[in-house]
């Protein structure tokens, strides 16, 4: 083997960027042969880096999505406890603009309402993070006016159609001056409608100093925050008039009343369940898993973790695509809520796994249970797809061993389960050495 050879084309390889490929000339042929693998084993590191990258991208995504939703259902709660003790609309926009600032890390935020009577836009109230305008004695006045010079013209086309208007970069659009966006620090410009049902009461507008500030799930939210707002408004406005309690004046105000409450609720179910089966969501099984847990070692109860994981899941996803066994896993899901006991919990934990807490049951009551699951799904039929989906499942019961905490019966159930799913259509017990497979 030439070795001087063979290391000149290995370091021409090397510094190459993306290494291309680098002539084979005046090497032998097991120096070829190794040459061709080494460029194959690069290949397959820069595909798998690409495709880590990708993974990592989304999942920076969902985690940001759902740090978001918490901070939104953080200033929801906020401001309806503002709503109930405050009466005055310019105190609550104060607090409410503080909250867009606060909760939401947007750099400024203002509020504008239209005048009752003129029915034109006023500046409400105003919360600014940072210090983006001039210091002189009239702070205060100079800075809603550069505000209200920055967002007059987009705040009134908001007003009057009702849609909201999204500027990525406000230097590239001739409806902002650019001297007043240099002025008070704003690149991106958020303008949303403050809706009283099919009233339009003011615009709400949050600026940021970087471009593309509020992508779509960012913007959906911030709707939603302008709708709660405009409809607290609209309470506290009402309460304000009141001097004299009527039925009309009382039924209006239990309507808007259960009308937040129900958008409360809503919101709440939506932090707990999953979106695809409307099961519980995993965050939220594990929450249930370690109270149950608490109560077991207070109070000497008992209860069985089940493990369930689908067989042949992605064998249907790559033959029939994912759409089908995205349906595959809701029909799966309606069997089993059809199958749940009051009071025990059932949650997907992710993709094709789901968890069930079997409250007061030991291993064998809860095996029945399992036997009767996989008989329940066997019934259902799937159109169109040859090999049936079955169910494996583990079981854990706190009455087989003294779990130190929550997470140990979980690590025992899905210890369970993956000894099941080397049989599939498998109910496996942990502690148990062996596995019974429903036939």
């Amino acid at each position: 083997m030439s070795k001087p050879i063979f290391f000149e084309w290995l370091q021409r390889f090397l510094s190459g960027d993306g290494h291309p490929h680098v002539s084979f000339e005046g090497l032998s042929s097991s120096e070829i042969a190794m040459a061709k693998q080494i460029e194959n084993e690069f290949r397959k590191t820069s595909t798998f880096n690409q495709y880590s990258k990708v993974f990592l991208q989304t999942l920076d995504s969902s985690e940001r999505f759902s740090e978001l939703a918490i901070r939104v259902l953080s200033a929801l709660i906020r401001m309806g406890q503002l709503g109930e003790t405050i009466g005055d609309v310019d105190v609550f926009c104060k607090h409410v603009a503080e909250i867009f600032t606060g909760e939401l890390g947007f750099e400024n935020c203002l509020i504008l309402l239209t005048h009752p009577n003129t029915g034109k836009l006023r500046v409400e109230a105003s919360s600014t993070k940072g210090a983006n305008y001039p210091a002189d004695p009239d702070y205060g006045k100079q800075k809603k006016k550069y505000k209200a010079m920055l967002i007059e013209d987009i705040a009134l086309r908001v007003a009057r159609s009702g849609d909201y208007i999204y500027i990525p970069d406000v230097t590239c659009d001739d409806r902002c001056s650019k001297a007043v966006c240099r002025s008070v620090g704003v690149t991106s410009l958020l303008s949303t409608p403050i809706k009283s049902g099919s009233s339009i009461i003011g615009v709400i507008n949050c600026g940021h100093p970087m471009q593309e500030t509020f992508e779509e799930n960012k913007i959906n939210f911030i709707l939603l925050l302008s709708n709660f707002a405009g409809q607290v408004i609209t309470l506290i406005t009402l309460h304000n008039k009141i001097s004299t309690w009527n039925e009309t004046l009382k039924e209006e105000v239990q309507k808007k009343t259960a009308e937040l409450q129900r958008k409360n609720a809503k919101l709440g179910k939506l932090a707990v369940t999953d979106a695809l089966t409307n099961l519980y969501n995993r965050r939220f099984f594990f929450t249930r898993l370690e109270e149950e847990f608490s109560r077991t070692l207070r109070y000497d109860e008992q209860f069985s973790l089940l493990s369930m994981d689908l067989d042949n899941l992605k064998a249907i996803n790559d033959t029939y695509g994912h759409v089908t066994g995205d349906n595959v896993i809701m029909h799966i899901a309606k069997c089993m809520k059809h199958s749940v006991r009051k009071g025990d919990v059932m949650g997907r934990l992710g993709g094709d796994e789901f968890g069930y807490i079997m409250l007061g049951a030991d291993e064998e009551v809860a095996y029945q249970f399992a036997l009767r699951l996989q008989q329940s799904l066997a019934q259902v039929a799937f159109k169109g797809i040859r090999n049936k989906p079955t169910l494996s499942i583990g079981i854990a019961a706190v009455t087989v061993s003294k779990f130190k905490k929550f997470q140990d019966i979980y690590v025992a159930a899905d210890e369970a389960l993956y000894s099941a799913k080397k049989k599939k259509n498998c109910i496996s017990i942990f502690g148990k050495t062996s596995n019974r497979k429903r036939s």
